[in-house]
């Protein structure tokens, strides 16, 4: 959408209570993924619905062509206690009125994700690359949705441009157990999980180079989320800037349990362990999780200061898999050795063994990682890029 000199925002903060204090629930922070939030292009490696995804701490968005589906999950613990697979929880965004969009990412991070899942080569991607803004032009006419990473805060911004009609945003929720407005005028999403809390919109102008604060609010109706406005210039762009605040962990993009480290001939660091990533949901609503579902390896490479992340590869099948350790060659190629429950591992057509083997069913942090076909050792050569 082509832009005038000023707009109109409207900005919108979630949170997601997670069995807090309420003196922590006064002061929650926003939701932290690391230096910023990784909105990861689907090329092939997810279901076709989901154009971008975002693994968060116990939550996941996946960013589809007309809406925006949030996944929550109940905190892992580590070790795991044996007993019931944690609970995960389903909802979808849809606009209503909304014009055909595809989302765009703009703002490429630095680093690469490869994705080595399954045992299919064709499904396989590498070199996949991540955002942190990704933006539905004109979802409504003169009206965008962007949804980013800001300070460590995940948010969504409705930029309405001058002349533009900002009653049109409207936001449907499926698959909650309700919604309501709180005293402090934030919206309340509730789920079988944890609530979520899109804190009461800010919406602004720039005007002579300040921030003009337009007044504005929730309203809701059965299962739709509109925001009113008070007063302003219609001449100018509007922003309405919402915040998304999910918990008060910090520094976790995927729930991850770190198993073993090495190093290259220049100092490059590769870390790998257990990564939880929340698959994209069958149905909306309450569900349970997967026995060994979404259990794989991530492995990560990093800088010699350790400040930036070269890339992700994330390697596994169906089943639950484990690295246990890591060696670089002469080459700087990787080795890795671990264990696989997976049937469809990704293996190459000339490895000593292509077919999984399997054997006593066994568990390890019953029931979060299961093995009920047994296991085998893998060895996996990864190249130095």
């Amino acid at each position: 959408m082509q832009r005038q000199r000023y707009t109109l925002w409207i900005a919108l903060l979630v949170q997601l209570a997670v069995g807090m204090t309420a003196a922590a629930r006064s002061e929650r922070d926003t939701l932290s993924t690391g230096p910023a939030a990784s909105f990861t292009a689907n090329e092939g490696q997810w279901d076709a619905r989901i154009r971008y995804a975002a693994q968060l701490h116990n939550a996941a968005l996946f960013l589809e062509a007309d809406a925006i589906t949030v996944a929550l999950r109940q905190p892992l613990s580590h070790p795991a206690p044996a007993t019931a697979l944690p609970r995960c929880h389903a909802y979808r965004m849809t606009f209503p009125g909304a014009q055909p969009t595809l989302p765009q990412g703009t703002r490429q991070q630095p680093g690469y994700s490869n994705y080595l899942l399954g045992n299919d080569p064709a499904r396989w991607r590498s070199r996949v690359p991540s955002y942190s803004l990704v933006t539905y032009p004109d979802l409504h006419p003169g009206i965008d949705l962007e949804i980013l990473s800001a300070q460590g805060a995940l948010k969504y911004n409705f930029l309405v441009a001058p002349g533009a009609d900002p009653s049109a945003i409207a936001i449907a929720y499926s698959g909650t157990d309700g919604l309501r407005i709180d005293r402090k005028g934030n919206l309340v999403v509730r789920t079988s999980v944890r609530d979520v809390v899109e804190l009461k919109p800010y919406a602004y102008q720039s005007l002579g180079g300040k921030q003009v604060e337009v007044p504005s609010r929730w309203e809701v109706r059965d299962s739709v989320a509109t925001i009113a406005l008070g007063p302003y210039d219609t001449k100018l762009e509007l922003v309405i800037d919402p915040v998304l605040i999910f918990s008060t962990y910090t520094g976790a993009i995927a729930d991850n349990w770190g198993a073993t480290a090495a190093y290259d001939s220049e100092k490059n660091a590769y870390t790998a362990g257990l990564v939880f990533d929340i698959g994209y949901p069958t149905s909306l609503g309450a569900y349970q999780m997967t026995p060994g579902g979404g259990v794989d390896i991530g492995i990560f490479k990093f800088d010699t200061l350790g400040t930036q992340r070269l890339y992700a590869t994330y390697l596994g099948g169906a089943s639950s898999d484990m690295p246990h350790s890591l060696f670089v060659n002469t080459f700087d190629e990787l080795i890795v050795f671990g264990t696989t429950g997976s049937a469809d591992f990704p293996v190459t057509p000339t490895a000593f063994q292509t077919a999984f083997a399997g054997g006593m069913p066994i568990n390890y942090l019953s029931p979060t990682i299961p093995y009920p076909n047994g296991s085998d050792i893998f060895v996996s050569r990864l190249s130095a890029d």
